[in-house]
């Protein structure tokens, strides 16, 4: 299992797929089948983005606006008009174009056997649920405030910007879209994926270099990290480098501790990954087809 299914089979308590059910009409079992078949469509849209300064910096923007932070638990606040809303937009942007969104759509219409107006109606629901429970992970663990003020700052941008080569130029031209396969066939990439790599970049390249990687001592999403410590038996949360110096563009009122210490936990809060495949494999594998060629990945 994924993070990001971790996160919404623990949405509203766990109750999401039944209050979603109700709120769209439908049984639980399909409402159960539609989240399957749209949440790898999410896991590869997320990795794609953090391969593109600008649309990573709108996913952690979107983190780190208080808009989100109801979503998680209250079924109300997850289809509030305004949370929709940026929630579309968020979609617009992972997702490249309307035509991509469209076989998004089409693909998780087979792969559930539901009608592709309503998983496109729950597509932004979704995606509202899952951005709420990654505020609320941040948040919980005191950081939110660390990263909202570097997002607002636009230090994030400028760090984003020297990690991708200048990289915030506009997005690639759409490539053309190729047909879904389907079926069993094509694979998924394990681990935390390109989210934790960007971030672990990113992080060298505020402190320069100065954190060494190591394990996340933690079980899962709402385990430890949601209120428990950070670092434990690693031997401490900031292993600073002793003589990386003040990073460049950081602002003069925040404590470079305290950034490394907030992007060192987003890293593990963001490291989505993809599954294992299992049951969407041919599903997910026709995701990454439609989402790479977004993005120039062939």
């Amino acid at each position: 299992m994924s993070y990001l299914d971790e996160i919404l089979q623990s949405a509203q308590g766990g109750q999401l797929v039944s209050n979603l059910a109700q709120r769209f009409g439908l049984s639980d079992e399909q409402m159960d089948r539609a989240i399957k078949a749209l949440s790898p469509a999410l896991e590869v849209a997320l990795s794609n983005a953090a391969e593109q300064p600008l649309l990573f910096e709108r996913v952690l923007g979107d983190i780190a606006s208080p808009l989100r932070a109801a979503a998680f638990d209250d079924p109300g606040a997850a289809q509030d008009m305004d949370s929709l809303a940026q929630s579309r937009q968020l979609l617009d942007d992972l997702f490249g174009s309307p035509a991509a969104a469209g076989q998004v759509v089409q693909v998780a219409a087979r792969e559930s056997g539901l009608r592709p107006d309503i998983l496109s109606q729950l597509l932004p629901v979704l995606v509202s649920v899952l951005i709420g429970g990654l505020f609320k992970n941040v948040s919980n663990r005191g950081l939110g405030g660390v990263l909202g003020q570097l997002v607002s700052s636009g230090a994030l941008g400028s760090i984003l910007e020297q990690m991708l080569g200048g990289g915030r130029a506009s997005q690639p031209e759409p490539a053309p879209m190729p047909t879904p396969q389907g079926g069993a066939a094509g694979g998924a990439t394990g681990g935390g994926g390109l989210l934790g790599g960007l971030l672990g970049s990113i992080l060298g390249a505020l402190l320069g270099g100065g954190r060494r990687p190591a394990p996340d001592p933690y079980g899962g999403p709402f385990g430890g990290p949601m209120g428990g410590p950070v670092g434990g038996p690693m031997g401490g949360p900031l292993d600073l480098d002793p003589g990386a110096g003040r990073s460049q563009g950081l602002p003069d009122d925040m404590d470079q501790a305290s950034v490394q210490q907030a992007i060192e936990e987003i890293k593990k809060t963001l490291q989505i990954g993809r599954g294992s495949g299992g049951e969407n494999a041919g599903a997910r594998s026709d995701f990454e087809s439609i989402l790479g060629q977004m993005f120039g990945k062939r």
